[in-house]
């Protein structure tokens, strides 16, 4: 495993009832972020839990930080930061008794670090955490997770149902953990505008790592267009994921636009008139087979 190469999965499998997990390989680079996206149901936790030993698969090497995770799992939580996405607390505590519980358990603890957190998220470190509401208890879970230094911080959901004004802190301060390139990040969502800071995109569908990318290469790629037939020498549908002639006009949309396939598809009689990226939720959408081409043609036109 390179040096750099933060996290390492290869040949991960594992069932939980009808639901079957089945992650072929997936690698990270220290000083990134990669957003797993999926619907609700995908296997974005349970990946999660895997990489942090909580939950045990029938089969697949883990690596995190260089340590194999199956026999090392504490070790890899002492050194990551993890958000579950329901954090669960001793509601008669208050964050300074509950950081007295957790900091034995980290040697990187630092009190200095959980002040400036708690400071910076506004939260009331005397005021049992039965008073906090859903965006405090967010806070404070992610306060706990950064006050051992992390080199690694995982997060699952960890803005479903918050404020947008809690949400843009949470992802803001993500956005600046990693920018001294020593850091990484991991953040699952089904809410894409959540992961507008990662680097990377894994897109999970039923348990399957269907989409593993650089994020601005995807966005790049992956393209809707719409135009006129000038002549059909050939049938184009092979060229698009979803194309749908009406008349002289059509629409579509590709996962592999670039200036060789714009040639492919003027070669095949089609003149584009109009072409635009795809939003993650589309790009989702598509990937995952959720969306048809019933509205494209406006959208694009």
């Amino acid at each position: 495993m390179s040096n750099d190469q933060i996290i390492r999965v290869v040949g991960l499998s594992h069932r939980l009832g009808r639901f079957e997990l089945a992650i072929p390989e997936l690698t990270m680079e220290r000083g990134y972020v990669l957003g797993l996206l999926g619907r609700n149901g995908a296997g974005k936790s349970t990946t999660l839990g895997a990489l942090v030993g909580l939950i045990k698969p029938a089969a697949g090497d883990i690596t995190v930080l260089g340590l194999p995770v199956r026999s090392a799992a504490v070790e890899v939580r002492r050194r990551v930061g993890f958000v579950p996405e329901q954090a669960a607390f001793y509601d008669g505590l208050n964050a300074t008794q509950t950081a007295a519980i957790l900091a034995p358990f980290y040697p990187g603890w630092s009190d200095k670090l959980l002040q400036r957190y708690l400071t910076r998220f506004e939260i009331d470190a005397k005021q049992p955490i039965r008073s906090y509401s859903k965006g405090m208890r967010v806070k404070l879970a992610l306060a706990l997770a950064l006050s051992h230094a992390p080199e690694l911080l995982i997060l699952d959901e960890p803005t479903a149902g918050l404020d947008p004004v809690v949400r843009q802190m949470v992802v803001g301060e993500i956005a600046g953990l990693v920018k001294d390139g020593r850091h990484s990040v991991i953040i699952s969502s089904h809410i894409t505008s959540d992961l507008a800071i990662a680097d990377y995109i894994g897109i999970l569908d039923a348990g399957r790592l269907i989409l593993h990318d650089d994020q601005e290469q995807l966005r790049e790629r992956w393209r809707k267009v719409s135009g006129a037939t000038v002549h059909a020498p050939s049938d184009p549908t092979g060229l698009f994921l979803s194309y749908r002639r009406d008349g002289a006009s059509f629409a579509g949309v590709t996962d592999h636009y670039s200036t060789e396939w714009r040639s492919q598809v003027e070669q095949a009689g089609l003149r584009l008139d109009v072409v635009a990226q795809l939003t993650l939720d589309e790009i989702l959408a598509y990937a995952t087979g959720q969306r048809n081409l019933s509205d494209d043609a406006r959208e694009v036109a």
